[in-house]
């Protein structure tokens, strides 16, 4: 069973295990952030693309909006607590769009692959873990993490590493249970404050992580209970 649904999805597979090992090697090359990261997407979502609007589930929809903007009125809020600090990003509007083009790209295309290649492997666990963990690997420097010293290395694992595996624990939860357009959602409203904010709230490694792992979990309890009641 696994191997026929492995060969069934195989251009999505190698697609996705190319792009994973092309952001090992050049996370931190300019080329790739810039240029080949959200090409690849683009094509991909050329190619790949199909929305079924009979899939479309409104409520979810509105659920994940409304999540997603108390999370970032709240976010926005904590800056009256901690402070704020400048975005480091040089902010115009040719660099708005600029940073949608290399975060919003790639945020669409890899959970659309995401949501293609686990919903036609659904009843595979095996399957389910072996994506969530490449998806994840996808999404850490490498680079920071193994330059790192023992306190720095302990402090991206808290306030990035965990928060990307519980995130991506996440939204594989998601995949599985609603649309694609959900987890779109979501992603995109974290990377929000980055693309337009030009000061953002000020957050330390601890504070980071623990906000990032408390919204997993509100997030996955609204889905998993909220619906049947809505």
């Amino acid at each position: 069973m696994f191997k026929k649904k492995i060969f069934k999805n195989k251009q999505l597979f190698f697609l996705l295990i190319i792009y994973t090992i092309s952001h090992i090697f050049f996370y931190n090359n300019n080329f790739y952030i810039n240029f080949f990261k959200p090409f690849f997407w683009l094509i991909f979502l050329i190619i790949f693309y199909h929305q079924d609007l009979k899939l479309i589930n409104k409520k979810e929809i509105n659920i994940a909006f409304s999540i997603s903007i108390i999370f970032f009125i709240l976010y926005l809020i904590s800056g009256f607590i901690f402070g704020f600090n400048k975005n480091l990003s040089n902010y115009s509007m040719i660099n708005i769009i600029i940073n949608v083009w290399k975060f919003i790209l790639p945020i669409c295309g890899i959970e659309i692959m995401r949501y293609k290649l686990l919903k036609s492997n659904k009843n595979y666990f095996g399957f389910k873990v072996l994506i969530t963990i490449i998806i994840i690997l996808s999404e850490i420097n490498f680079k920071a993490l193994f330059l790192s010293n023992n306190i720095i290395f302990f402090q991206y694992f808290v306030s990035i590493i965990i928060p990307i595996i519980a995130q991506n624990i996440l939204f594989t939860y998601l995949s599985l249970n609603s649309h694609y357009d959900t987890t779109i959602i979501i992603k995109i409203f974290n990377e929000i404050p980055k693309i337009i904010l030009p000061i953002i709230p000020y957050s330390n490694w601890f504070i980071e992580g623990s906000f990032a792992i408390i919204k997993v979990l509100i997030i996955y309890y609204i889905f998993k209970y909220l619906p049947q009641f809505a």
